[in-house]
C-alpha cells in the first residue's frame, strides 16, 4: 500500500471515529408535542400535574419550545421555555420572568455535582452512570436516598421540575412521558398517567366537609376529630396560597383569593382529604 493511501486511510477512520464520538444524544421533544405527567406535591393523593410543550420561538435569537402547565381537569397555561442542547445533552427552563435554569445535563460522568433546588439548592453528587434501553441513565446518590434522582436520556429529569417548583425530588417524579401522543414513558409505581380526586376523597371518610361550593368571604370547615392538622389551599397552576393550622371545627379566610378553582388539602396525622372549590 502506497504511503499517500495510508494517510487517506487514517484521515477517513479519524473522521468516522470523531463523528461517532460527537452523536447527538436523544432529544427529549416528540416531533409536534411532547407532554410530561408529574407526580406533584402529595405523590398518590394530588391531581396529576401536566406540562405540555409544542411550538417554537425565538427568545434572544435563540430557539426555545413554549411549554404550558395544568392540572388534567384545569387548562393550560403558559408556563415558560425549554432550551435543548442535543449535542451536549443539556435542558435549560426559562420561565416567563425570564430567569433560566440548567434542568438536565447528560454529560456528567460519575462524581459530578449537580445542584437541585431553587430557594434553597442542594448539591447532590452523581453516584452511578448506566445505559438502559439505549438510552443514558444518570442517577443521584442513588444508594443514600429513598428515592431515585435521575436524568433520563429522551425523556428528562426524571424529577421535573424539582429543580425550581418543590423542595424534594419525591414531590415532582414523572409519571409517565408522551411524544406526539405517544406513549414512549411510564414510571413502574404506576398503571396510569393520571390520578384522581375519588379515592382520596373518602380517605377521611364523612370526618370533614368543606363547604360552602362556591365559595366566596369564607370556608367553613366541619371536623369531626380534636386533632391538630394543617390546611392547605393551590391555585389552578398548583402554587400554595394559603397554609394554617386547623383544630375541629373553624372557617378560613379566602377573601383574597382571586376567583377561580382552588384545591383543598387537609392533612391529619398523615391522612389527606382533597376536594376542590371554586371562588367566586
Amino acid at each position: 500500500m502506497k504511503y499517500i493511501e495510508i494517510i487517506i486511510l487514517i484521515f477517513v477512520f479519524a473522521c468516522f471515529f470523531e463523528e461517532a464520538e460527537a452523536q447527538p444524544f436523544e432529544s427529549v421533544f416528540g416531533k409536534d408535542t411532547t407532554q410530561w405527567n408529574i407526580v406533584y406535591q402529595i405523590p398518590d393523593y394530588f391531581p396529576t400535574l401536566i406540562f405540555k410543550a409544542y411550538g417554537d420561538t425565538l427568545v434572544n435569537g435563540e430557539k426555545y419550545v413554549p411549554v404550558y402547565k395544568g392540572y388534567n381537569y384545569t387548562p393550560l397555561e403558559l408556563y415558560g421555555y425549554m432550551k435543548e442542547g442535543t449535542d451536549v445533552g443539556k435542558l435549560w427552563f426559562r420561565d416567563i420572568k425570564g430567569q433560566e435554569e440548567l434542568l438536565m445535563d447528560l454529560s456528567m460522568e460519575k462524581s459530578d455535582s449537580f445542584y437541585f433546588g431553587l430557594s434553597e439548592p442542594i448539591l447532590y453528587t452523581v453516584d452511578t452512570v448506566y445505559y438502559n434501553s439505549g438510552r443514558k441513565y444518570i442517577s443521584f446518590n442513588e444508594a443514600n436516598n429513598a428515592y431515585p434522582v435521575l436524568f433520563i436520556e429522551g425523556i428528562g429529569p426524571f424529577n421535573m421540575f424539582f429543580s425550581n417548583e418543590v423542595s424534594d425530588p419525591w414531590y415532582a417524579q414523572i409519571r409517565c412521558k408522551k411524544n406526539d401522543n405517544i406513549l414512549v414513558f411510564m414510571n413502574s409505581d404506576y398503571d396510569t398517567c393520571v390520578d384522581t380526586l375519588t379515592s382520596v376523597n373518602n380517605y377521611f371518610g364523612e370526618s370533614i366537609k368543606i363547604y360552602p361550593n362556591p365559595a366566596n368571604g369564607y370556608l367553613t370547615i366541619s371536623n369531626n376529630t380534636t386533632e391538630t392538622g394543617i390546611l392547605e389551599l393551590f391555585n389552578s397552576l398548583g402554587t400554595r396560597v394559603l397554609s394554617q393550622k386547623i383544630i375541629g371545627d373553624g372557617q378560613v379566610d379566602i377573601g383574597n383569593l382571586s376567583n377561580g378553582v382552588y384545591l383543598v388539602d387537609c392533612q391529619v396525622k398523615n391522612k389527606h382529604f382533597i376536594t376542590k372549590f371554586t371562588k367566586q
